[in-house]
């Protein structure tokens, strides 16, 4: 649990929604490191993968609410 507190200090973040709906998010390159913090957590929100142009790598993100 330490070293998911660290990755999310270092690659994720908290937003609100124009709801008012609170989350917490990680992103990164590494799909399988998206999978076992999914399974550390318990989650059972699904991983997305975004790819914003041809030169980037695909980027996944888990966003837990």
């Amino acid at each position: 649990m330490a070293y998911i507190l660290g990755f999310f200090a270092a690659d994720g973040n908290m937003l609100k929604n124009k709801r008012g709906a609170h989350f917490i998010e990680f992103n990164t390159v590494d799909k399988e490191l998206l999978e076992k913090i999914k399974k550390t957590l318990r989650s059972d929100h699904k991983i997305s993968a975004r790819r914003r142009s041809e030169k980037w790598a695909t980027c996944y993100r888990l966003q837990i609410r």
